[in-house]
């Protein structure tokens, strides 16, 4: 099967779609299909997912109509961008059988960011090009509910980012840290995890925040630890991937997610995988974590992040250890890439089969 993603980026700084997209479509090649990327973006400062595989680097409509034309299947990834609705166009022109992952971007607190270009789009484009698609990915239940809640009957079907579980690290004895991993913007909270961390203050702790900035949002945070009275007791990294992200994960003791909102949260199944108890919020989809007692699923409110810090930091590391164990048999047993291709890959072939039969 010829497969096309369409991904406005396969950057780094766009976190957990462009990785999502890359590790996605390297699991449907390894699977003996022919997979080809199409970006309209250069990779920026951190470079971009090596998915080895053929990537395409063009916003000409001439380039992606050929691509199109010569595809069996084309799943476009996000909404709102130009971009993405000139791929569903031309797959509607060619009658293309197509796959539209909403990755998140119909969550309410998503958006309300920058309102008026979506609520602009959404009439010019993107209503029509969801209400047209064959077929919507969603990444949790969740997600398929603010589907359905904006009137979109079609099939959904759920397939979870996955993750690479390795062996379990060694953490030193020292002083034990909190990790935030992910984007420098206001939708992950981070300045609720600040107040939070101010107030609760936990001894032989440190708070580590890795990740890019997004649109100068640092200046912000950091002229709230300033106002909190921690400088110097924060520490931000910038942008990590690679062996360094890796060598952060595996330094820490406890990762806070605090964001908003989520579709999914990949972040959070990396740091199960790597053995660590995760403290997210209730705008995530990670409510198993108290089920599976891996850890805290809390109000994104300064009060949540706050009372959950207080539980984790006065935890032994036994204790912390033990629940990092039960973390990362969680994302071993349900967040697996190959078994997400293998779903995706047998929706294409339906979609595909349908759209056969449905033009005899």
């Amino acid at each position: 099967m010829r497969i096309l993603h369409v991904v406005g980026s396969l950057a780094r700084e766009w976190g957990g779609l462009s990785l999502f997209v890359a590790e996605m479509a390297a699991e449907q090649a390894s699977a003996g299909h022919a997979v080809t990327l199409l970006t309209q973006d250069r990779p920026g400062r951190g470079g971009c997912w090596d998915a080895g595989l053929a990537i395409v680097v063009s916003a000409a409509d001439s380039a992606m109509e050929e691509l199109v034309r010569e595809s069996a299947v084309v799943h476009v990834h996000g909404l709102w961008l130009p971009f993405h609705h000139q791929a569903a166009r031309l797959a509607r022109k060619h009658r293309r059988p197509h796959v539209i992952s909403t990755h998140g971007m119909l969550e309410p607190e998503a958006l309300r960011f920058s309102r008026w270009k979506k609520r602009l789009a959404w009439a010019l484009y993107q209503r029509r090009d969801l209400a047209c698609a064959p077929l919507l990915h969603a990444t949790t239940a969740v997600e398929t509910r603010s589907i359905r809640a904006h009137g979109f009957k079609q099939a959904v079907v759920e397939v979870p980012p996955g993750v690479r579980v390795s062996a379990p690290p060694s953490r030193g004895s020292g002083p034990r840290v909190a990790l935030f991993l992910g984007r420098i913007h206001p939708m992950k909270g981070i300045d609720r995890l600040i107040d939070a961390w101010a107030e609760v203050r936990p001894q032989g702790w440190r708070l580590v925040l890795a990740g890019p900035d997004e649109g100068g949002h640092w200046a912000q945070v950091a002229a709230r630890i300033q106002a909190a009275g921690m400088a110097g007791q924060i520490e931000w990294l910038g942008p990590v991937f690679d062996a360094t992200k890796e060598r952060v994960l595996n330094e820490a003791h406890l990762l806070v997610i605090p964001s908003l909102s989520e579709n999914f949260g990949i972040v959070v199944a990396e740091g199960l995988a790597h053995g660590l108890p995760v403290l997210t919020t209730t705008g995530t989809p990670w409510q198993c974590l108290t089920e599976e007692r891996c850890g805290w699923w809390v109000e994104p409110t300064v009060a949540g992040i706050a009372s959950a810090l207080k539980s984790a930091c006065t935890l032994d590391s036994n204790t912390l250890q033990d629940m990092g164990q039960r973390g990362r048999l969680l994302a071993e047993t349900h967040f697996r890439w190959d078994c997400g291709a293998a779903k995706l890959l047998a929706a294409y072939d339906g979609l595909a089969q349908t759209s056969l039969t449905s033009m005899e």
